[in-house]
This record gives structure tokens, sequence and C-alpha cells, in this order.
């Protein structure tokens, strides 16, 4: 699953992502595109507070790309 947040704020990226997160079983995974540094830490406390583990990053200029695993907190 991709979701692309480049064009949300902080807010509306975390409830994209809550919108993924409930339509998939724990293991899937969701591919997040986000805007800027703020954005990406916001995924990643995000991630860390629900139990998720972050996969993988690759930023692209500005964009970020990050692999959420649901329910698969490692540490």
């Amino acid at each position: 699953m991709l979701v692309d947040a480049t064009k949300k704020n902080c807010k509306g990226v975390i409830t994209e992502l809550e919108k993924a997160m409930v339509t998939i079983k724990d293991g899937d995974i969701v591919e997040t595109i986000v805007y800027g540094i703020p954005n990406k830490m916001d995924v990643y406390a995000w991630a860390r507070r629900k139990g998720h583990t972050i996969g993988k990053e690759q930023r692209d200029g500005v964009n970020f790309r990050i692999t959420v695993i649901k329910g698969l907190r490692t540490a």
C-alpha cells in the first residue's frame, strides 16, 4: 500500500497513515512518501507510539519514502 502525503502537513500525514493501518493486518507494509524532515520525524514518532516498525527510508530531494511495517515493533 502506498500513502503519498507529500501535499499534507503533520496532521494530514498521520491521518492518512491511521486510515491505511486499519485496512491491513500485522506484518503488512505501508510505503509512505512525505515532504520534509519535520513530517519524517512525525512518522517515526507516530510509528514508535503505535508499535509499528520503520523498515527503510529513502530520500529524494526534500521528500522521504518511508516503509512502515504494521505491528512488528522490534525495540
